[in-house]
């Protein structure tokens, strides 16, 4: 239960760091990402603590403790992975329906519905169809957020706190850790 409800806290705070962010008016991106990247660590860093803080000190339980470090690896690996692979695809899939049935509307003949790759591929259509099509499609696979790694960092900056500071109570957590890191490298190289 702990590890389900650090990662929609971590959902929520994640959208009231870019809300405060945006209500500061930088003028320039890296001074935006700055702030927002402070904000987002500083609410990640509560949420993800503040219970094993309480376990640990409070009511001196290094048996809990473990059980609730091991439990939130394990939780927040099944719900990173299907943040980052299933929802995607799902989100992808639906858009692409909704794309489909926009160009039917608009009259474009025979578009062929088969998904080429995965993200930011474009549907075939022949040369003689409205060039906007491939423009249209392109910019709502392909739109690139400025703080996609910010999360990503403060994800192993938490990660390497766990480690540092509750891998006594779970020596096999810094196994898990490894296994975790492996995994995202080869899931971001794909």
């Amino acid at each position: 239960v702990n590890g389900v409800v650090i990662f929609v806290l971590n959902l929520i705070y994640n959208y009231i760091a870019i809300t405060l962010t945006d209500f500061e008016n930088h003028q320039y991106i890296n001074i935006w990402e700055e702030s927002y990247a402070i904000k987002m660590f500083g609410f990640q860093f509560v949420n993800s603590y503040i219970s094993l803080f309480a376990i640990a000190f409070y009511d001196e339980d290094i048996e809990n403790v473990a059980y609730t470090i091991g439990a939130i690896f394990v939780v927040k690996e099944i719900l990173s992975y299907c943040s980052q692979i299933i929802w995607p695809y799902i989100r992808d899939c639906w858009r692409m329906g909704r794309l489909e049935k926009k160009f039917i509307k608009l009259g474009v003949p025979e578009i062929e519905s088969k998904l080429i790759n995965h993200l930011g591929t474009l549907l075939k259509v022949n040369a003689s169809d409205k060039p906007m099509i491939n423009r249209e499609l392109e910019m709502s696979f392909n739109k690139a957020d400025a703080w996609t790694t910010i999360p990503d960092y403060c994800e192993m900056v938490i990660q390497i706190g766990y480690l540092t500071m509750f891998s006594s109570a779970l020596p096999i957590c810094s196994l898990f850790a490894l296994i975790r890191n492996l995994l995202q490298i080869r899931g971001n190289r794909a």
